[in-house]
């Protein structure tokens, strides 16, 4: 994507990046990605819930059955 930046005294800042954050290309660290789920999650599960089911999903090869990760999206 070009972005063109105009700064109130009539000045132009241009970029471009091949590749969105994000894309296959130019992927995001792990860590970018569990602070995004983190900050999505939050918008709709309270913090407990958010953090047990970050543990379990980074954990999932040793969960004995992957069920208990559905558990934590049930919150009625």
């Amino acid at each position: 994507p070009h972005l063109v930046i105009t700064t109130t005294d009539g000045r132009q800042i241009r970029g471009h990046v091949d590749h969105a954050s994000g894309a296959p290309q130019n992927p995001l660290p792990p860590e970018a990605i569990v602070r995004k789920f983190e900050a999505l999650a939050a918008r709709a599960l309270p913090s407990h819930l958010v953090q047990a089911l970050k543990e379990d999903v980074l954990a999932i090869e040793a969960l004995p059955d992957v069920r208990c990760i559905t558990q934590h999206l049930q919150t009625d």
